[in-house]
């Protein structure tokens, strides 16, 4: 449950943890998730079920791979970077 910032409203509302910026359904106010995107419901309600510590050892090995990927995924493009720029640099010269 969130509760508007907003002293004239106050309203309580449902908010999903997995979502960047929360919106008053009465008001419209916006509200910033601090927490995002490290905070999700699996870890919230590990917390509540005192199996924490299994979560959090998969929420991190899940964010390991996803910067593997990047990783990988980088490594990728810069390659591509590096072809596109001697194709260039031999057009010029030959041009």
């Amino acid at each position: 449950m969130v509760v508007c910032g907003n002293p004239d409203c106050r309203e309580e509302y449902h908010a999903r943890t997995d979502e960047k910026v929360w919106t008053c359904p009465k008001c419209g106010r916006t509200k910033t998730n601090d927490y995002w995107p490290f905070l999700d419901a699996r870890l919230m309600q590990a917390m509540i079920d005192k199996d924490w510590k299994k979560v959090v050892d998969d929420i991190i090995a899940r964010a390991r791979r996803m910067v593997e990927d990047k990783e990988t995924e980088t490594a990728i493009l810069k390659k591509d970077l590096e072809a596109l720029k001697n194709q260039r640099e031999a057009e010029r010269s030959s041009g």
